[in-house]
């Protein structure tokens, strides 16, 4: 897909809605001074400053190219955001939700259900322009921890941290078996869903979005399954 040019991408997803959404909201909500209430607009700036940070990198990311990309005035981003950071901060926390403890409890069924939906809606996530640059956000975390940590805590830590949540709630209300070690779990299951995004071909994307269900199904039984007590309901049949 090209990513700069937008060539080739497919009609948006509802978690691209949701993203797009989200950000709407967002902005809508801000009343800093001289900052216009102009939520089409900063949604869309919001939005370009996803792509040109999940293909570019920090390195490459600038007013000038998200102006271009948003199609704006590069003076409409200095009245809105002070620095590219403040910029990519409030462009990630459009992403947040994604990332968000998707897990209601009990009331929303059982947790087999629940943990199902939260693995499909998280690799569905990684599947868009805001999934892209989380995942450039957590190889450049590693890189210049000094100039990233704040946008990774604020996104990408933010979500381990509701993955354990969710496996924490699970053990203590019986669903997962009391041996369990919740960070060690979590951290495979995160790794698995992030690793199913990083080995699918581009080519081969729709094709995974498709099968969607059928991958979910066999990450929940192959990481979370030996760790299910029967509190935790039925896995789905292979």
């Amino acid at each position: 897909m090209d990513v700069e040019s937008g060539a080739g991408q497919a009609e948006e997803s509802p978690v691209q809605e949701h993203v797009a959404d989200t950000a709407k909201a967002q902005v809508a909500d801000k009343t800093a001074p001289g900052r216009p209430r102009d939520a089409s607009i900063d949604a869309n700036v919001l939005a370009a400053a996803l792509e040109v940070y999940g293909s570019q990198g920090w390195s490459g990311f600038t007013f000038g190219k998200v102006a271009t990309r948003a199609h704006v005035g590069k003076s409409s981003l200095y009245l809105r955001w002070s620095d590219k950071t403040d910029l990519l901060l409030d462009a990630l926390s459009t992403a947040e939700s994604l990332l968000a403890d998707l897990d209601e409890g009990p009331g929303s069924g059982t947790f087999v259900e629940r943990m199902r939906e939260t693995i499909r809606k998280r690799i569905s996530a990684y599947f868009t322009t805001a999934g892209l640059a989380l995942v450039r956000l957590m190889v450049e975390n590693q890189a210049a921890p000094h100039t990233m940590s704040a946008a990774w805590q604020g996104s990408v830590g933010q979500a381990v941290m509701s993955t354990r949540t969710i496996l924490q709630r699970a053990k203590r209300e019986g669903a997962l078996v009391p041996e369990t070690n919740v960070v060690a779990l979590g951290d495979a299951l995160e790794g698995a869903m992030l690793m199913h995004f990083l080995a699918t071909p581009p080519h081969l994307r729709d094709k995974t979005l498709a099968r969607l269900d059928e991958h979910a199904d066999a990450l929940l039984a192959g990481v979370v399954g030996p760790w299910l007590s029967p509190r935790a309901g039925v896995l789905p049949s292979a």
